[in-house]
């Protein structure tokens, strides 16, 4: 379905700022957000940064249930 809700915008500025050396602890034990969301810094902020100016480029993302 689409129960899209919760919409949130972030420039590529504050993704970039973004602490992802931040670890936390689930049943696996210590991990790093970077580790966690690695496909997400390896390959899409990337890209984000090829659209421009990191204050100028946004993602916009939801929620479904």
């Amino acid at each position: 379905g689409n129960d899209i809700h919760s919409l949130s915008v972030l420039s590529l500025r504050e993704l970039l700022a973004y602490d992802w050396g931040f670890v936390v602890r689930d049943y696996d034990g210590p991990e790093s957000l970077k580790s966690i969301c690695a496909s997400f810094c390896d390959r899409t902020i990337p890209k984000l940064k090829a659209l421009g100016n990191p204050e100028d480029v946004r993602i916009v993302f939801g929620f479904d249930n």
